[in-house]
């Protein structure tokens, strides 16, 4: 049981890892381009598309110019894996 929490909280902290390069790449127009950008949007765009369509039906995140989706996941992520150490 602890090899499979392990491996679930290193596979969150990678793809937290993952979220943090998008979001640089983000900021950056010349990176926006490059496979880096690509491969990190082909491996969170699905995540964050549910979580971005269901803020947008709340008139105060329709109208803000912040995307809150990234920084929810992160918090879920790492409600996700605290609850996982929590309960081995």
């Amino acid at each position: 049981m602890f090899y499979l929490v392990y491996t679930l909280v290193s596979l969150i902290s990678v793809y937290e890892l993952i979220l943090c390069a998008r979001a640089i790449c983000s900021w950056v127009p010349y990176f926006q381009e490059s496979k880096l950008y690509d491969f990190a949007f082909m491996l969170t765009e699905p995540v964050l598309r549910p979580i971005r369509d269901f803020l947008f039906r709340f008139d105060v995140f329709r109208r803000c110019p912040i995307d809150f989706s990234m920084l929810i996941l992160f918090i879920g992520l790492g409600v996700i894996s605290r609850l996982a150490v929590l309960f081995i």
